[in-house]
Order: C-alpha cells, then structure tokens, then sequence
C-alpha cells in the first residue's frame, strides 16, 4: 500500500465478498488502471477488466506462471501457517501489564 501512495497512485481495495455487479460498479467509480487479484477469484478479475481499462494488467497472486494477459504471477507455495496473535512471553501493548493469568484479583 505504502508503495502505491508512494508513487501518486491510490489503492482501492474490494472485498471478496462482492459480487460481480458490486466490483463492475466500483471498478467504473474508481477507474482502475491495475488489479492485483488472487487466482481463486479470477471471475471477479473479469468483472473489473471488463469495466475498466486495465492499462497497467493484473498481478496473479498464487499463479505458477502469468498468462498472457498479466503483468505478473506470484507464486504462493506451501499451506498458510497460522499467527501467533500474541507471541509467548509478550507483556502487551504496555510493557508493564502482567498478563491476564498473572494479574492479582
């Protein structure tokens, strides 16, 4: 994102719950010039290339090889791994807050 702002650009994310029609109506307001889309989702890819001229293409996230129509494809190997939300032994926003299992009552 910061890259994009970075350049002049504006970053306009879509949710992947959106419908077609949803993305085709954002696609016309914002007036796309790339799309950056994952291979699982490629009919809402469709929908937005429709809409708009993609002068820049898309960028395939999770494809082995672009197609002929993208710019790029990024290979997503492996199964996604789970974050830890709150690594071991961290103390927290604060750092003098006991954790919840510590705390006197």
């Amino acid at each position: 994102m910061f890259a994009v702002w970075r350049v002049g650009a504006v970053f306009a994310p879509a949710n992947y719950r959106l419908t077609s029609a949803e993305l085709t109506g954002l696609a016309e307001l914002t007036r796309p010039s790339a799309l950056v889309c994952h291979v699982d989702y490629a009919e809402h890819a469709d929908a937005v290339s429709n809409a708009a001229d993609l002068r820049g293409g898309t960028l395939w996230v999770g494809a082995d090889a672009p197609a002929s129509d993208t710019v790029a494809g990024v290979a997503v190997s492996g199964s996604p791994q789970p974050d830890d939300v709150v690594p071991p032994g961290h103390r927290g926003v604060r750092g003098n807050r006991r954790p919840p299992q510590q705390r006197r009552g």
